[in-house]
């Protein structure tokens, strides 16, 4: 199991047939590629899918002032960890959007979440760089990202550059597969599986397509 950022990106560079780091800072083009596309990889990957492991639930604090207009309340936007996408609101009807806030001098001031609730709580996708606590399909998918984005610069090779993008494919797609088949007692809502049948799948944004 990786250990560091460090073990991830060597998996990736392992599999192009690349030497491996010690650091990501050390003086070599390979780890200043890791490098560059590490934390932005992270947080792509773990947004694009409600790992089981970078699940959080919390209960918004309301903020004293209102929305200008449009919605009732507003709450201050998940930083710790950083909320990366909401999956499930509480109460689960709830219609929301993620604006960005702006101060009397027209200066940004950060992200709330507006809505019409006076209270609100939600489970979100939140940031987990710590690699130790990642499951290993979390790891999966991280590498076989990183190992697709490096194969052009580190190896030369437009034809392998392509090769390692279908197989990263099929690696991200096992690993999301995998990682939505644990953890979890929820039985599928009948009603829900006839929607489906009627009208195809849904998807989780439908309605409230909000993430950072």
């Amino acid at each position: 199991m990786a250990s560091s950022a460090v073990d991830v990106c060597n998996i990736a560079l392992k599999r192009l047939g690349v030497e491996a780091i010690v650091d990501l800072t050390e003086n070599t083009d390979r780890a200043s590629a890791c490098n560059a596309i590490y934390l932005d990889t992270v947080k792509r990957v773990q947004r694009e899918h409600p790992w089981g492991c970078c699940q959080v639930r919390a209960t918004l604090a309301l903020l004293s002032n209102a929305p200008v207009f449009g919605y009732a309340y507003q709450f201050t936007y998940p930083t710790k960890p950083l909320c990366l996408r909401i999956v499930e609101t509480d109460p689960p009807d709830a219609e929301w959007d993620i604006e960005n806030t702006i101060d009397a001098n027209g200066e940004w001031t950060g992200k709330v979440i507006v809505t019409n609730e006076s209270s609100l709580s939600i489970r979100y996708t939140g940031l987990l760089e710590d690699v130790t606590k990642w499951d290993s399909s979390l790891v999966e998918a991280i590498a076989s990202d990183l190992t697709e984005q490096l194969a052009g610069p580190l190896t030369e090779s437009p034809a392998r550059a392509e090769r390692e993008e279908k197989k990263a494919e099929k690696r991200i797609s096992r690993a999301r597969t995998a990682d939505s088949q644990e953890g979890s007692t929820k039985q599928a809502d009948i009603n829900v599986l006839v929607d489906i049948r009627r009208h195809g799948m849904l998807n989780d944004f439908t309605r409230n397509s909000n993430s950072i």
